[in-house]
């Protein structure tokens, strides 16, 4: 891979700054449920480019993401379930929220069991090869509980009501867990 900007795939942008002795940003774009192909393309960009620091679209409070090897219900596998506490949640009087989260958890294991893959993945992928190459890890993203809250406020009454009847009937149509 050439650091040359106009040799990069297309699934790199980079960027320059105009300042005399600027740095350069490379931007490695995947999607929340990545196909088979981005963990190997991210290991790869940060090998081959060798960034002084890494940052990834990530808050704290979904930092241990990073360090789930194995999909599970506690422990990563889905950006929203796996770090959202509902009940502390409900308890601070965000109940709504922690529904939000918890149907955007469901709907991302759904949409990573029918393509195949663990959402978040290129995350792992990214900060592993982030830690060999002895890059700075940089977490850079707002708390995903304000942009849940966000969400959840611009929806209107009968979306709010058809998200909550929905929300048995999803389950209900997922595959379960051991025949995938």
């Amino acid at each position: 891979m050439s650091h040359d900007p106009l040799s990069l795939p297309d699934w790199i942008t980079c960027l320059r700054s105009p300042k005399r002795n600027g740095g350069i940003l490379y931007i490695v774009g995947t999607n929340h449920v990545a196909d088979y192909k981005a963990e190997a393309r991210v290991q790869k960009a940060i090998k081959e480019l060798k960034p002084n620091l890494v940052m990834l679209e990530l808050c704290k409070k979904r930092k241990h993401l990073l360090d789930s090897e194995r999909a599970g219900p506690h422990r990563g596998g889905n950006c929203c379930a796996a770090c959202m506490n509902i009940c502390q949640l409900s308890l601070t009087g965000n109940g709504s929220v922690a529904l939000l989260g918890y149907l955007m958890s469901q709907y991302l294991r759904r949409v990573g069991r029918e393509s195949n893959t663990t959402p978040g993945k290129e995350f792992r992928a990214a900060a592993k090869e982030a830690r060999r190459q002895r890059a700075s890890l940089i977490l850079g993203d707002r708390d995903f509980t304000i942009t849940l809250m966000r969400i959840w406020a611009r929806l209107g009454s009968l979306e709010r009501i058809a998200l909550c009847w929905k929300v048995p009937r999803f389950q209900l149509l997922l595959p379960p867990s051991d025949s995938m």
